[in-house]
């Protein structure tokens, strides 16, 4: 063994999580490795020295991105820089394709081996940066089923090993322990997830709370829980929930708890879905992006649905209302349908169980590591 130096780069809340248990795990086969990049706090106590840290960079869209355009090439350039100062052996890419695949093709000039771990969608969308990754990315490490196919059909080194939640969704105790904890009387309980970032917060947040004021008036026993990521601000909830006439109880850093003791979710897409149903609690899909990254999603989406456990079952399991259609009339109509009709309840439940089988078995972030570790040592 030797002092080996590996980059990993993260952008984005889920994948300082994913990257974190990585690291870990790589740490365990070889303790001498020195890891640095960038990523968030869960990354830094892993072990990684963060050149930069992602949580002032809660970029999503295309809109979004060109306003924070200036922070992310300061951002590029430094670890352009750092490749050329420290040389490392391996390269570390975890989704944010954005920004990564560029990256890529910067540690394939400089000849040093790159790992994606986590695919961009371009199975969604983007399908015309499969050349960079055949071109720039030694080996993908996939983490959905069909992700295999998709790039052995372009004959892309890739290994799928399983989806790392099923190692990380878990809850303190039963249904009802967790209730009393948190204190929560109602019935139903119905689950708020506005997403990880700002803009998200700004988006989404303020439909689903119109929308609980309205299922409030349907059901006055129903109680609302504000399950939030630990990186939002309060300052961004209280600009959406001040001078509200409803009463919502905000959970922070428990948030596993917290959806496992909902009847009905309404959140926003991405990976949060697929927690819901390794919880087995049925959601709705709701997201709004900017106007322009919406235009983009119609002429390049490749896709008939955006959640992901309705992409894996290959057909809608879960209610989808995107933009103009997440307006609160909406969203409250379609979460009273489901609350109201044990018979729709457990269909859904019945569906998303067998998301899980589909995921592959525990340890996912285990054989990443022996995966991308067999790259140094070859």
């Amino acid at each position: 063994m030797s002092n080996k130096k590996i980059m990993v780069v993260a952008g984005e809340t889920s994948g300082d999580l994913h990257g974190s248990n990585l690291v870990r795990n790589m740490r365990k086969i070889d303790p001498t490795l020195k890891f640095i990049g960038m990523g968030g706090h869960r990354m830094q106590s892993a072990g990684v020295e963060n050149i930069f840290n992602i949580d002032d960079l809660d970029i999503v869209g295309v809109s979004e991105v060109f306003r924070g355009i200036f922070k992310i090439k300061r951002r590029f350039n430094k670890l352009c820089e750092i490749m050329d100062k420290e040389r490392p052996e391996l390269v570390i890419l975890i989704d944010y394709p954005g920004f990564n695949l560029r990256l890529a093709k910067q540690a394939k000039k400089r000849n040093i081996k790159v790992a994606y771990y986590i695919s961009p969608q371009l199975w969604a969308w983007g399908k015309g940066r499969i050349k960079t990754v055949k071109a720039c990315v030694n080996k993908m490490i996939v983490i959905l089923p069909f992700e295999e196919d998709f790039y052995k059909g372009y004959n892309v080194p890739v290994e799928f090993v399983g989806h790392p939640l099923l190692d990380i969704v878990k809850t303190s105790g039963t249904r009802e322990e967790i209730l009393t904890s948190l204190d929560i009387k109602g019935k139903p309980v119905v689950g708020l997830l506005p997403g990880s970032r700002k803009q998200e917060i700004r988006r989404i947040l303020p439909a689903l709370v119109q929308a609980a004021k309205i299922i409030k008036n349907s059901l006055s026993d129903v109680e609302f829980v504000l399950l939030c990521a630990e990186n939002i601000d309060d300052k961004d909830l209280e600009q959406v929930l001040h001078n509200l006439n409803i009463s919502i109880k905000i959970i922070k850093n428990r948030t596993y708890d917290g959806m496992s003791c909902c009847d009905l979710l309404i959140g926003a897409s991405g990976t949060v879905t697929l927690e819901a149903a390794l919880l087995n609690v049925p959601m709705i899909v709701v997201y709004k992006a900017s106007p322009f990254t919406s235009f983009l999603f119609k002429i390049f989406l490749n896709v008939p649905h955006i959640g992901l456990v309705n992409i894996i079952a290959g057909k809608r399991i879960v209610p989808e209302l995107l933009q103009e259609e997440a307006n609160p009339e909406n969203i409250s109509s379609c979460a009273l349908d489901i609350l109201n009709n044990s018979e729709k309840m457990s269909d859904i439940k019945n569906k998303l169980s067998g998301i899980k089988e589909q995921l592959g078995r525990p340890g996912a972030s285990k054989r990443a590591a022996e995966s991308i570790y067999q790259m140094l040592e070859g």
